[in-house]
């Protein structure tokens, strides 16, 4: 079930998911993880550059448009 709601918040927002992930890396550091700033840094861009991956996959077209431009009334041609 958990599964299920990540896969699609992840497929959904995958930018807000990177902001949370290093929200929540923050939050644990701040709270006591024992992590150095190294590694904090390091985590936190190993995630930025993953979703930032997926998003561009997301929103990149892969097809050309099969159609010629729309005309649209009152825009010259």
């Amino acid at each position: 079930m958990l599964g299920k709601f990540l896969g699609f918040v992840i497929g959904r927002e995958p930018v807000a998911s990177g902001a949370v992930i290093a929200a929540v890396l923050g939050l644990a550091v701040a709270f006591g993880a024992d992590l150095s700033a190294e590694q904090t840094a390091a985590i936190t861009s190993v995630a930025v550059v993953l979703i930032g991956w997926f998003a561009r996959s997301a929103v990149t077209p892969v097809h050309q448009p099969t159609e010629g431009p729309v005309d649209a009334p009152g825009v010259p041609q």
